[in-house]
């Protein structure tokens, strides 16, 4: 049996023993203990942050300079070209370097280069942001099969609202294909798929992606932007500073 909100919380206060009168004192009164408590219990905890050395990111960082040689014919030192952080929140990532000539169709070209099919609903060139960025870019992901756990079912329209930075399509498409490359493994393999916020079309669609195991492809399709699913999120980004 599922608990409504208002039920979850009553349960809380039974938990810690308030009563009636306490729970009364605490309405009239902003000063009641009872406040410290609730705001203990429902503050955001703080991020927790691992030693970039205590991750598997030296590993990563090898796989995509061979990548980007594999690929791209570039000779990269990431660790000279970018700010590589000391403190990640993720155990596990994945790196995304765009070498910086890479529109949205030389990525996806990137996933078939690499023997997986691909759908496109509608050609990837279309969406906002398909050009080149002209400079390199360094992104790190979490190393998960699925979105962000706290970005499921909200909308598009709603994950810009956070201001946070979300891996678009294009480093879908690239970290897809190194992932794939080091592991055989797929991103979004069953039923989730991935948001690209940033990725629209002239009409107002946005852009997502998954791998299908029925048709065996990575597809890129788009929904309205104000459509919210339950197997549907976002990957928060960190874009790594470029040396000066």
């Amino acid at each position: 049996m599922c608990l409504s909100a208002g039920a979850r919380f009553a349960t809380y206060l039974g938990s810690i023993g308030a009563t009636h009168e306490s729970v009364d004192a605490f309405i009239k009164n902003g000063n009641h203990p009872l406040y410290i408590t609730l705001a203990e219990h429902f503050a955001p905890k703080p991020e927790v942050l691992f030693k970039s050395s205590d991750t598997n990111l030296e590993e990563m960082i090898k796989a995509a300079e061979k990548f980007a040689m594999e690929r791209f014919g570039v000779t990269i030192d990431l660790r000279k070209r970018f700010v590589i952080p000391e403190s990640l929140p993720w155990k596990e990532v994945l790196l995304v370097f765009d070498p910086g000539s890479l529109t949205n169709r030389n990525a996806v070209d990137v996933l078939k280069n690499s023997k997986l099919n691909v759908y496109e609903e509608t050609d990837v060139i279309n969406y906002s942001g398909s050009e080149a960025f002209t400079v390199p870019t360094l992104q790190i992901i979490s190393l998960s099969d699925t979105p962000d756990k706290d970005t499921m079912n909200i909308s598009p329209n709603d994950l810009r609202k956070t201001d946070k930075s979300y891996l678009r399509l294009r480093g879908y498409a690239l970290a897809f294909a190194l992932h794939h490359s080091m592991t055989g493994k797929y991103l979004d393999p069953k039923e989730t798929f991935t948001w690209f916020p940033e990725d629209s079309l002239s009409d107002g669609g946005v852009a997502d992606g998954h791998w299908d195991p029925h048709d065996c492809r990575v597809r890129f399709c788009w929904s309205y932007a104000d459509y919210r699913g339950s197997d549907g999120g976002a990957r928060a980004a960190i874009l790594v500073s470029l040396r000066s």
